[in-house]
């Protein structure tokens, strides 16, 4: 018994370990996140923070290499909220959603697709939502 402790306490310490790790790489994403947003402004780019094609592809590779227990969906999810909370740090992302009142599946819907992070607001038309060519 005492030795079954001591196994799962060592695997629980690797658990924590590989946490720590996995928070070490998400700061140092961060960190190169911002210095493409600083070169983006040094170089005028105005591109949208969120890409929809380049975040397909590296969605589509992560799941062609995807191997192990872990639901291939999982990490979609995870991929999805990593892009979401990484996209603000190269400019502003704002959601504008088109649904009927108390209507939280299609807020549920939004956030599954864009993550947690973006701010979302409700407006009352499709064409609210629209950018407007004159403005």
């Amino acid at each position: 018994m005492n030795e079954n402790h001591s196994t799962l306490a060592d695997l629980r310490r690797e658990i924590d370990e590989i946490d720590d790790g996995l928070h070490r790489l998400l700061m140092q994403r961060a960190s190169v996140v911002m210095r493409i947003a600083e070169g983006k402004r040094q170089q005028s780019d105005t591109s949208l923070p969120i890409r929809a094609g380049r975040g397909a592809e590296i969605l589509r590779r992560r799941c062609l290499n995807h191997r192990g227990p872990l639901p291939a969906a999982v990490m979609a999810r995870l991929r999805r909220e990593i892009i979401s909370a990484f996209s603000p740090l190269h400019g502003p992302v704002d959601i504008a959603l088109f649904a009927p009142r108390k209507a939280a599946s299609y807020w549920e819907l939004a956030r599954s697709h864009f993550g947690a992070s973006p701010m979302a607001a409700t407006v009352p038309s499709f064409w609210a939502a629209m950018p407007r060519p004159c403005e």
